[in-house]
């Protein structure tokens, strides 16, 4: 296949974007179109080296996977283990559990199916997991598992036909793409049937080529590259990707892949020393940018300033200069690194990694027990239940259950579902949940709890500052609030949030109290701590060889494990007074009051005396937490039974 330098100026427009998209560049909101752009390589590529070893009756699959793994594999797995002892540093234990399982994920090529369960690209968690970037490697290679049989398979039919087919298979990919985002955004984001047009069109551009070779064309190379910076600068995380909105940038990768012949003034801008040598080291780039920007983040528990910025991504080409030297052109060049030797490499690497992702996965991130234990029942006065427990609410309701399940002898359900108000008809929507989703599952558990005939209890919880007054607590977790929407499904009309959290409120507490089999705890809020990990980091452990390795973080001073209780009053105020207020209404309904129990005449508190660090993240109790909170709950509650 002949060289075309324009090429690795294109990789240079794709790896340069998405860099600058994951630092934080506003003027780059765009920039995470340059994975498309390596797809429509990508798939220009491999099907040139297809084509050419198919007509020469030369194409093997097994040199075809070997060249892949020369390509992909060394690299990685270099970077992946280069980010263990940062890992191991900087993260708590259920961030080395995440940690832990996507590497599994990763050497078999499918982290793409893992973080489309787990993470939404575009919310902040996406920016502190070191591996996210590895999805669109599962996607090539999910790919290039599948594509080179087909072709193989078909090749017999003629090249004619073998090009229709991708046509046709490219179509389909671009319909279920344009589909995917209006039902499932994060699934058509990461799974490889909505992604594959892009390297389909690629293949497409590599069967026009191979026959009639590159034409030139000024106007339409320079459109196609005009596109491009259009979607890179214009584009950003509300427009629905992959869709319909794609093709600008992979029709702009089309037109140069067709018409920048080496005269035209697109190749010669791509083919810029600048811009080649910047493709050259693109891969492992690519590889390095992500853990680099993660860990920072970790590290430093907020975004980095712009000087860590710089530094980051000056230590990225540094080290995309040695990896592309040392590992990525030896491991290429068959006639430094035999096959014996590339595979003897590969096979020692995914054992070890393997073996430290299984163990970190099984031991939840290597967490060691003495951190974890939950005080025995004998540190409280609470008396244990033995009824049916519901419990109904968002988060803040299901991080009671671990808690409350210590003293519950039956049955306990779980009927929360995360940020949704647990009130008949009251729908709560955002970016990440669908209009109407959250009123159609309370409304379903209420029904269910109004049918209930035996002695039972329920607890209901939820936040109420997010939803009431549509703001987070010290700017954290901003997604919670992006696009949100509180509605009272019964009537619309009513845009106050305060005034529709009461009618729900009162409509759900009006029907559960005519059930006499119920005992219904409604409970206020936490606390919000606003501080991440909730002081929490538990100690990670491992034993090598009869030594113990430990990590490096330390937890800060308990004094430090606070709010001020001015700012959880200012914060917290207005909600507790409308929920005191309606439930005097309702005397055979019990209020709880967690208040006094983390909070003293200054401050309220993370930690408490026999419990342990009590949160695991800005507002939601750790296991301990919710032991103790349960704890308070029955013993103020149960009292007198």
């Amino acid at each position: 296949m002949k060289y075309r330098p324009e090429i690795d100026g294109l990789r240079a427009f794709a790896v340069v974007p998405v860099i600058l998209f994951h630092a934080g560049f506003n003027l780059f909101s765009g920039g995470f179109v340059g994975v498309d752009i390596f797809f429509v390589i990508s798939g220009y590529l491999i099907t040139t080296i297809i084509i050419e070893d198919l007509e020469r009756k030369k194409f093997s699959l097994a040199h075809f996977y070997e060249r892949r793994a020369r390509r992909i594999l060394p690299a990685l797995f270099f970077v992946m283990f280069a980010c263990i002892p940062f890992a191991w540093m900087w993260t708590i234990p259920v961030q080395m559990e995440d940690f832990s399982k996507s590497i599994i994920f990763v050497i078999f090529f499918s982290s793409n199916i893992l973080f489309a369960q787990k993470i939404d690209y575009f919310d902040r968690d996406a920016e502190e997991n070191p591996l996210l970037h590895t999805w669109s490697l599962a996607v090539e290679e999910q790919y290039y598992f599948i594509f080179p049989i087909i072709l193989f398979l078909c090749w017999r039919f003629g090249k004619a036909k073998v090009f229709w087919i991708i046509v046709v298979l490219a179509g389909v990919s671009l319909t279920l793409s344009e589909l995917g985002w209006r039902y499932n955004t994060n699934a058509n984001f990461y799974f490889t049937p909505s992604r594959a047009w892009e390297l389909f069109v690629g293949s497409i551009a590599a069967f026009i080529v191979q026959k009639r070779g590159i034409k030139s064309n000024n106007t339409l190379s320079v459109f196609g590259l005009i596109a491009i910076l259009y979607a890179i600068l214009y584009y950003d995380k509300t427009t629905p990707f992959p869709s319909a909105y794609a093709l600008v940038p992979v029709t702009g990768i089309f037109l140069i892949l067709l018409y920048a012949d080496t005269e035209t003034f697109t190749a010669k801008f791509l083919s810029s020393k600048l811009f080649i040598s910047i493709g050259l080291i693109s891969y492992s780039a690519y590889l390095w940018h992500q853990p680099l920007l993660a860990f920072a983040r970790i590290r430093l528990e907020q975004e980095p300033d712009s000087s860590t910025i710089i530094f980051i991504l000056v230590a990225t080409t540094i080290l995309s200069l040695f990896t592309w030297r040392y590992i990525e052109r030896p491991f290429r060049d068959q006639t430094k690194i035999s096959k014996k030797s590339l595979i003897t490499t590969l096979s020692v690497s995914v054992l070890l990694l393997l073996s430290f992702a299984l163990v970190g996965d099984r031991t939840k991130g290597f967490r060691k027990n003495s951190n974890s234990e939950i005080p025995p029942l004998s540190v409280t006065k609470s008396r244990v239940i033995n009824q049916q427990l519901f419990v109904i609410g968002d988060s803040h309701a299901e991080h009671l259950i671990p808690g409350l399940e210590k003293f519950n002898g039956g049955q306990t359900v779980d009927m929360t579902s995360p940020g949704c108000i647990p009130f008949r008809d009251v729908d709560r929507y955002d970016d990440r949940f669908e209009h109407g989703e959250c009123a159609r599952i309370m409304n379903n558990n209420i029904d269910t709890l109004n049918a209930i005939d035996k002695p039972s209890i329920v607890v209901i919880s939820s936040m109420g500052p997010v939803y009431l007054d549509g703001t987070v607590f010290k700017g954290k977790d901003p997604a919670r609030v992006q696009g949100l929407g509180v509605e009272l499904v019964s009537d619309p009309t009513v845009k106050d949030h305060y005034k529709i959290f009461e009618i729900g409120m009162r409509q759900t507490l009006s029907e559960l109290a005519k059930n006499d089999h119920l005992k219904v705890i409604f409970t206020i809020d936490i606390p919000e701590l606003g501080i991440e990990s909730g002081c929490n980091y538990p100690k990670k452990e491992i034993s090598v060889l009869g030594y113990k390795l430990r990590d490096l973080l330390s937890n800060p001073p308990k004094s430090e494990c606070t709010v001020s209780l001015r700012d959880y009053n200012l914060r917290s105020g207005r909600y507790k007074d409308l929920i005191y207020r309606i439930a005097k209404d309702y005397p055979s309904i019990h209020l709880f009051d967690p208040t006094e129990h983390f909070c003293d005449a200054q401050s309220c508190s993370g930690y408490a005396e026999d419990f342990g660090y009590l949160y695991h993240d800005f507002d939601h109790l750790s296991d301990n937490g919710s032991y103790y909170y349960a704890s308070k709950l029955m013993d103020e509650v149960f009292a007198n039974d």
